[in-house]
């Protein structure tokens, strides 16, 4: 049994190796870099997507806001972060008091916890 080997054989080939290694590729380089964030766009949701008001009023125009509109925003947004102060004081205080416990634990315990 005789194989042949033509060139749409070989130009598929090449082909896959190009995409998987591209695929490849991009996971690499993606998990090199360091995740961005834009404090201007990203807000501080649990999730970490949601446009800030700034950045919407930023681009209000392009948005096609009215004044009203951009002060409902605005409005909106200070309560919020009015309303969440308190949550957010909370849990930057936890933060800094688990750190320091983390930080007393020998090194071999902290991968345990």
């Amino acid at each position: 049994m005789k194989f042949r080997i033509g060139a749409a054989t070989i130009i598929t080939g090449l082909l896959v190796l190009i995409i998987g290694g591209y695929g490849v590729y991009q996971q690499r380089h993606t998990a090199t870099q360091p995740l961005v964030i834009e404090n201007d766009v990203q807000g501080t949701t649990p999730s970490g997507i949601s446009p800030v008001p700034e950045f919407i009023l930023k681009h209000r125009i392009e948005l096609e806001l009215s004044d009203e509109q951009g002060q409902r925003i605005q409005t909106i947004a200070t309560a919020y972060r009015k309303d969440v102060s308190p949550y957010q004081q909370k849990l930057d205080a936890a933060s800094v008091d688990y750190q320091k416990k983390m930080e007393r634990l020998p090194a071999d315990r902290r991968h345990n916890i």
